[in-house]
């Protein structure tokens, strides 16, 4: 599966292709060690705190990043090969006794095309191992040719390809020369201390420095110079270190009476060991360059909700999420367990082997015991984190566990095609087998239980009734935070007073997400309701929720605002915000995306040259950025210049882009100049290649019908409509389709089923009567 790790700014991820870079030798060790701003590095740290220290040796943050020489390669550079589609890269060493250096021969800017590239510096070392490689711009790029460091035994000691099923080209998005394998701004926060990305847009090149190479004491503790220069005076009045992560001091965990599971008493009264954490184990994005260590995690990074394509419907992990946005769903979370309850935060290994890790909470006489997992001690089945942490491979080789810490729900997978921890075993058995065994062994309460899953599935796919659920979730607070303000996001596409009071009583949450996630909710709202609720969000505490508020209200256009202007107060308050969103532009200005996303908000404010610029800088940053080539051809059209846009469309036709969205706008294109006939193929092309939009097959169809072929319009329409049954684009094509073939009675009946489903539509009740009066 592809892994696209960028997440883009208002709900777009952008598919990213590489600049032209300069091959040229380049030192061993570009980027620059800075021990500004109070850091002073572990060995200072290690006077005082020495068994931290050597518990943090040989530990995964300890060898997150490496400089290269014989002891930290793990790789077989004696001339190995690996052939991956064709392609067979070569594997060297210069150099002996200390003064080695590694090389690999494999393909450059140019197809099939073979060059060599040394060796920076190392990443990682368990279970596999990765190898940067210096550009002159300050650039380093990770290479997808990796050395897997498990044992023979395990299938370990060979290399392998990242991309095991797919030939990646230089003209891909996921090319390893591109921004989307650009270790500077994808990778290098989370695997060094102090880290400054150090990206100059006018020069297009990287700066990039750190205090410490991997990651030390400071990233978590924060920079430590007050503290040690306090240790060295011998003073009074020790100004601790920046982040106190210490909890309850005096808390701890107990069992009351008749009770299986612990509780913490005191209850804890902070949330920073966790987001301490979070930032380097959560899929977001960064809001500001420079991070500062115990700033909240919402002032700082933008989490991803629950989201297609990264996580399945009920909330498991299906794209590499990386732990927070699991564990924020877990019955733990809630109960206010924390990393290190279950890790050492040094040596970062669990505090106890197998199930004795969960006893310290969970009676083990009840828990880890066969009448409740009903497996034979000792083997699979048997283990708490076999049914309720099952594990998804990334990276090939790198099985990682399910941090929401769940019951396993075969019936959910029944419902909704998502996976359960039974048939992750049990293979040659289906969810039916797995349902069946859990009433046996449980009974029926588990599955007559809801689930968030139901509701935020029902929200993805657009059915036309799950506004009341969604809103029901978004409401529940017995509910996970992190999947209510999934619910609250999704209403977004279900209008209405009801909705837009629930999200307005989100907006003056206690929860940062829960905000955020209402404003995204409102985007469908009435002006009128977005300029009387969103104003006041401009001032809130958090860093995404002002920015979150600032974008929505920025993109209404000056028809939609009395006067044609924002109110001065507003606009006062938009001002200052405005400087918060250039500074998160201006962290991101090396991403596509980043232009992307600066060129709408240009377009959305009138300023059509500026925003022309900014799309034209996100595709020189990647020609295969879809939305950002249809947007511009979009602007081409609404200037008069429909050549323009045609062209355009077609050059990106060529790429490897999500081409879907560019037929779909070529061919809106060609039908805007009458030329129906050859509307049909681009539009067909798009249809096919994403039946996951209506939208899509709405267009494909209308112009079928123009061009003669409404049978073949209901053919795809009705095809649309067993995946989306309440679709309002889908019925009115239909309605349309049977009413030019002559079917009145199909046609009228489609259309009081519209009306059914949407009452309030006062159109759909004209197109009954006008159709029941034969017109």
């Amino acid at each position: 599966m592809r892994t696209l790790r960028s997440l883009t700014p208002h709900l777009l991820v952008a598919s990213v292709l590489g600049l032209p870079i300069l091959l040229a030798q380049c030192s061993r060790e570009v980027a620059v060690t800075s021990r500004s701003g109070g850091y002073v590095g572990r060995s200072s740290c290690a006077e005082c705190h020495e068994q931290a220290s050597k518990l943090c040796e040989g530990s995964h943050h300890d060898l997150a990043m490496q400089v290269v020489n014989a002891k930290t390669m793990l790789g077989d550079f004696n001339d190995a090969k690996l052939t991956h589609f064709g392609v067979t890269s070569r594997f060297e060493t210069e150099g002996a006794n200390g003064s080695e250096r590694y090389f690999v021969l494999t393909e450059g800017l140019e197809k099939d095309k073979l060059e060599r590239f040394e060796i920076a510096y190392i990443f990682g070392f368990y279970p596999l191992q990765q190898y940067l490689v210096a550009f002159p711009d300050g650039r380093y790029q990770v290479l997808p040719l990796c050395w897997d460091s498990r044992s023979k035994e395990q299938g370990g000691q060979r290399w392998f390809h990242l991309y095991q099923d797919e030939r990646i080209t230089p003209d891909d998005p996921l090319y390893w020369m591109g921004p989307q394998q650009n270790w500077n701004y994808m990778c290098a926060e989370c695997h060094s201390t102090n880290l400054q990305r150090n990206y100059d847009k006018e020069k297009d090149r990287f700066e990039t420095t750190w205090s410490e190479i991997d990651v030390s004491c400071e990233t978590c503790h924060g920079p430590a110079g007050k503290h040690v220069a306090w240790a060295k005076a011998d003073k009074e009045g020790d100004p601790r270190l920046s982040v106190d992560l210490s909890l309850n001091r005096d808390g701890f965990w107990k069992f009351d009476e008749d009770a299986r599971t612990a509780r913490f008493e005191p209850a804890r009264k902070t949330r920073r060991q966790l987001e301490s954490c979070a930032p380097c184990h959560s899929r977001r994005y960064d809001l500001v360059h420079t991070k500062k260590a115990g700033v909240a995690y919402d002032d700082q990074y933008h989490l991803s909700l629950l989201r297609e394509g990264l996580y399945y419907p009920d909330g498991q992990i299906l794209d590499e999420v990386y732990v927070y946005g699991s564990f924020l769903q877990s019955k733990m979370h809630a109960a206010q367990v924390t990393c290190s309850d279950c890790h050492d935060p040094h040596s970062l290994q669990v505090k106890a082997k197998g199930n004795a890790l969960c006893s310290q909470c969970h009676k083990p006489d009840f828990y880890d015991n066969e009448s409740h997992h009903h497996h034979k001690p000792a083997t699979q089945g048997s283990a708490c984190v076999d049914c309720h942490m099952p594990t998804k491979d990334y990276m090939v080789v790198d099985p990682r566990l399910d941090h929401s810490i769940r019951v396993p729900r075969p019936d959910l997978s029944l419902r909704l095609g998502t996976p359960n921890a039974c048939n992750g075993c049990h293979k040659d058995k289906g969810p039916q087998w797995a349902q069946e065994s859990v009433v046996k062994w449980y009974g029926t309460e588990r599955s007559r239980k809801g689930h968030y899953g139901m509701a935020l599935s029902a929200g993805q796919r657009g059915d036309v009734h799950a506004d009341d659920a969604l809103i029901r979730l978004a409401e529940d607070v017995s509910q996970p935070i992190i999947a209510r303000a999934t619910g609250a996001s999704l209403l977004a596409g279900y209008p209405g007073p009801k909705r837009d009071a629930t999200l307005a009583k989100l907006l003056n949450s206690q929860d940062p997400l829960l905000r955020r996630a209402a404003i995204d909710g409102l985007e469908s709202a009435l002006p009128q309701t977005r300029l009387r609720l969103l104003p006041p969000m401009l001032t809130d505490p958090i860093l995404d929720v002002r920015l979150t508020a600032y974008l929505s209200l920025s993109q209404m256009t000056a028809e939609q605002v009395p006067g044609g202007k924002l109110p001065k107060k507003i606009a006062e308050k938009m001002t200052l915000v405005h400087a918060d969103y250039m500074a998160f532009f201006e962290n991101r200005a090396d991403r596509a995306d980043a232009w992307f996303g600066l060129a709408n908000l240009h377009l959305s404010q009138g300023r059509l040259t500026e925003a022309e610029r900014g799309f034209k800088k996100a595709l020189e940053r990647d020609s295969t950025f879809a939305l950002a080539r249809a947007n511009l051809a979009d602007l081409y059209r609404r200037t008069g210049r429909e050549m323009d846009c045609d062209q355009l469309l077609r050059e990106g036709l060529t790429t490897r882009a999500d081409t879907a969205p560019l037929y779909h706008a070529l061919g809106l294109s060609l039908i805007r100049r009458k030329d129906y006939k050859g509307a049909v193929q681009p539009l067909g092309e798009a249809a096919r290649m994403r039946p996951d939009l209506p939208r899509f097959v709405y267009a494909y169809a209308l112009a079928l019908q123009e061009t003669g072929a409404p049978d073949k319009a209901i053919q795809a329409l009705e095809a649309a409509r067993k995946r989306f049954p309440s679709h309002p684009q889908i019925l009115i094509g239909l309605v349309s389709a049977h009413e030019a073939l002559g079917n009145r009675s199909q046609a009228l009946g489609l259309a009081q089923e519209l009306v059914q489903l949407y009452p309030k539509n006062q159109s759909y009740r004209q197109q009954v009567q006008r159709l029941q009066a034969g017109k």
